[in-house]
């Protein structure tokens, strides 16, 4: 069935200004490009070519960023943008999906999935009340205004142990000796033999800065690891914990959730206890570095003397409290020898070398149980809380884990995260979801003898109309027809309003006068579908081609006003769309404005991408090697360059410096129409290829 209209009707749809689809730009790219999708946002453009490499392009060109592909042979079957703009998504045949940061290429999230990726759509949720979904945080979350901001973890906190390792090197074959030698070195200024001899010959002056210089900065690296990154992210942890439980008290609200105020509570103890630890940690590596120093100092100061050189006044001088920071560093770190061996330089009786080990720290970042627990004993907070019977319980304390290291606590806190906190909540979530609605759209066979490009698909929603539409092709690009299929917002009504419509084009409305196309003799009666993107709400973007061999590209321009005001053929919520052979179909060719599209001169077109936010559309070459860049609405664009001069943000170009780009003079727009030759009308050009 066809449905025929009265071309009259042009005069009440969109049409688009005599300045539209007016050519900016043209440039070449290294590799053949395979994907193109316009930011929804700013003036960004991602680019996939056949290598795996994802390549970031401004609207003038520049590139921002490329994103290697995740190993060798990788392709990339789609590209998705956030509707807010702030994350690509890039999804590969192998299955694998990665979320990436639109500010650097950092991949916030990888996961994979079954089968091969070959098209992707982000589909932005729509309330009831007609407000889009956002990424900021829900109203009630404050966590902003009290939490800081979690700083990137820096590549180089993987070598932690490396002080350690260098020190056990320098010290290694010391027995137990050592202990009680520099004890006595340290009360009476009388070094042993051994202790005399190791200190000039083996560990020298030049040695021990060198040793001190490695220790301080394994210190330095923890700490700026606990400060900077544990405490900030468990005090989160703790904060968003607690939001989750206060939220599970208001069962009115969020009772659908699932969520259990028991396991919660249980977490964030856990959480809390993590927190304790970290501050536990700290106060360790304080108390660890001080009578480090202490020791350090010392000992520099007894080489130069056994040296018979003068230490520095500053140096020489050793208070009590140095004293005994010293002696309880010597305690800390050297009383774990055998105290039956006797030679400085030997091994114990086990055979094993020996050596001093920073254990006080070290033991928290292992995943082991602390083998050199703090004494809290003589603390009196622990005192009043172990005296007291009535704060045992409590939820507002959080326990201290005395016995657990950081690395242990974490792994019980994932465990109790996975398997109870958000299990729940993700089966009670999960049974509230039902399918609405299942349509099979098309089933293809693909031909052995050659590799066609795929049906094109897209989805978008109409809140003002309260439908979702969904255009795509039934057949490998390029074909004649493609099938637009409309369903309400409303799960509701979906048995009832649910429609499928057939669009063909055929013979185009009067071009404009300054086309070469002015007679009906000329007009072509058919054109086939190359490519379709979703616009804006009120329009589509087509790429069509002309029937017959040496037919035009046209860049074109669908009110959606069009297809709405016609009759779609009624569709059941699961029924085979591929089955149904009375689909009613609609000729758009005498129904588009005569504005509403161009024919592109001089190109053998392969796909486009395009931008309703920046007005733009962007066309590759059939060879995949070239883009010619297109204004779509230029005459609004000109309108807008004052108010956009003052007000553009960050990653938006100056409106002004497009526009003196986006007019070029006669005699380069005759020689960027004339570039190439019948090949694509493209191969021959150098002009674009120095320019990218």
């Amino acid at each position: 069935m066809v449905i025929e209209c009265d071309n009259r009707i042009n005069n009440n749809h969109y049409n688009m200004s005599e300045e539209a689809f007016r050519q900016v730009d043209e440039k070449h790219v290294s590799n053949e490009i395979c994907h193109m999708v316009w930011s929804p946002r700013i003036d960004l453009v991602a680019l996939a070519n056949i290598q795996g490499e994802v390549i970031l392009h401004r609207l003038s060109w520049q590139k921002v960023w490329t994103l290697a592909p995740p190993g060798e042979g990788e392709t990339i079957g789609g590209l998705a943008w956030r509707p807010d703009g702030k994350v690509l998504a890039v999804g590969y045949k192998s299955g694998q999906l990665k979320l990436c940061d639109v500010e650097n290429a950092e991949v916030l999230h990888t996961m994979t999935v079954e089968g091969e990726v070959t098209s992707m759509t982000w589909i932005s949720q729509v309330f009831t009340d007609g407000a889009e979904w956002t990424a900021e945080p829900y109203p009630e979350d404050s966590s902003a205004d009290y939490l800081p901001k979690l700083q990137p973890l820096n590549k180089s906190y993987g070598t932690l142990s490396k002080g350690q390792q260098e020190e056990n090197k320098a010290q290694s074959g010391q027995s137990s000796s050592v202990s009680n030698d520099f004890l006595e070195l340290l009360l009476f200024g009388t070094p042993s033999e051994e202790l005399e001899q190791f200190l000039q010959h083996e560990l020298t002056e030049k040695g021990l800065k060198k040793l001190g210089h490695s220790i301080e900065t394994s210190y330095s690296n923890i700490q700026k690891l606990v400060v900077k990154h544990l405490q900030s992210v468990s005090q989160a942890l703790v904060y968003h914990l607690s939001e989750l439980r206060g939220m599970s008290l208001w069962y009115d609200k969020f009772g659908v959730l699932g969520l259990d105020t028991t396991d919660l509570q249980k977490a964030v103890q856990l959480a809390g206890s993590f927190v304790l630890n970290t501050s536990q940690l700290q106060q360790v590596i304080d108390g660890s570095i001080k009578n480090f120093k202490a020791f350090f100092r010392w000992l520099y100061v007894v080489i130069l003397r056994l040296s018979n050189e003068q230490p520095p006044a500053e140096l020489s001088k050793m208070t009590q409290h140095d004293v005994n920071f010293v002696a309880e560093f010597l305690r800390d770190n050297f009383t774990q020898f055998s105290p039956e061996a006797n030679n400085l330089f030997g091994e114990s009786d086990s055979g094993k070398k020996s050596g001093f080990k920073l254990e006080k720290v070290g033991q928290y970042l292992k995943k082991e149980n602390l083998s050199s627990p703090p004494d809290t004993s003589n603390n009196p907070w622990q005192q009043y809380l172990n005296a007291s019977t009535f704060h045992a319980d409590s939820p507002v304390l959080y326990p201290v884990d005395s016995n657990h290291s950081l690395v242990q606590l974490q792994e019980q806190l994932v465990e109790l995260m996975n398997t109870t906190v958000f299990h729940k909540p993700a089966v009670v979530i999960g049974q509230s979801l039902h399918c609405v609605c299942t349509n099979h759209l098309f089933t293809l066979t693909r031909p052995e003898d050659s590799t066609p490009r795929k049906p094109v698909f897209c989805q978008f929603t109409d809140v003002e109309r309260q439908r979702c539409y969904t255009v795509f092709t039934a057949d490998f690009l390029p074909c004649d027809k493609f099938l637009v299929l409309q369903q309400p917002t409303d799960p509701n009504r979906t048995d009832t309003e649910s429609g499928i419509l057939t669009v063909s084009i055929g013979t185009l409305a009067s071009s404009n006068p300054n086309s070469s196309a002015t007679s009906d003799q000329e007009r072509c009666s058919q054109h086939t579908v190359l490519d379709i993107a979703y616009y804006d709400p009120t329009s589509l973007s087509l790429l069509l081609q002309e029937e017959g061999e040496d037919g035009r590209p046209v860049l074109l321009q669908l009110s959606m006003s069009i297809l709405n005001s016609s009759k779609f053929t009624k569709l059941a919520t699961t029924e085979n769309i591929a089955s149904l052979n009375n689909i009613n179909e609609l000729d758009i060719g005498n129904l588009v404005s005569e504005h509403s599209y161009r024919h592109l001169e001089n190109m053998k077109a392969h796909s486009f991408a395009v931008s309703g936010t920046r007005k733009t559309a962007t066309v590759l070459f059939s060879s995949k090697r070239r883009v010619r860049i297109f204004l779509m609405d230029a005459e609004e664009e000109e309108d807008e360059d004052d108010e956009e001069d003052i007000t553009h943000g960050e990653g938006e170009i100056d409106k002004s410096q497009t526009e003196s780009q986006s007019e070029p003079r006669a005699e380069d727009s005759q020689v960027m129409e004339d570039v190439g030759g019948d090949e694509d009308k493209e191969n021959t050009s150098s002009i674009y290829s120095e320019d990218s």
